[in-house]
């Protein structure tokens, strides 16, 4: 008899925390997605740790288009202090192509076109770009499986 009453006792203990775990979870959801919404349109940061962006050039460089900026001009426009305030990416994914779109600029009209298009309903349709980017953000930028 004694034994029952432990197990249900634990039993009861692990409900109660299990529970508490669902709703930490979901309190922590409805916090990020509020700063998700408070961040659209900001700056992003504008100071890294020394060797943080070491790795954003990744894509860039596995990627070489027609036209890409040149080391010596990208430094003389200091288009890294550009970078640095447009990065509100929450990816390392979205990092690096932010990066890349950067130092190999489209001068295409379809392709401006359409980013235009897509700018435009992120915009207007919040809950779609939320919910992109708590996607983003579950795959965000992890410095334990991906050290820079």
């Amino acid at each position: 008899m004694e034994y029952a009453i432990l197990f249900a006792a634990l039993l009861a203990v692990a409900a109660v925390m299990f529970l508490k775990g669902l709703w930490d979870q979901h309190r922590a959801q409805k916090w990020n997605r509020e700063q998700l919404r408070k961040s659209f349109g900001k700056a992003g940061r504008t100071e890294y740790a020394d060797g943080e962006l070491n790795g954003i050039v990744r894509y860039f460089e596995k990627h070489p288009k027609d036209f890409q900026i040149d080391d010596i001009t990208w430094n003389d426009l200091n288009l890294d202090e550009i970078f640095l305030r447009m990065n509100s990416t929450c990816s390392s994914a979205g990092q690096e192509y932010l990066y890349a779109m950067l130092r190999s600029p489209s001068f295409e009209e379809k392709e401006l076109q359409e980013r235009e298009k897509l700018l435009e309903f992120l915009e207007q349709d919040e809950e779609t770009r939320v919910r992109m980017q708590e996607i983003f953000f579950q795959n965000r930028k992890n410095r334990e499986i991906f050290p820079v």
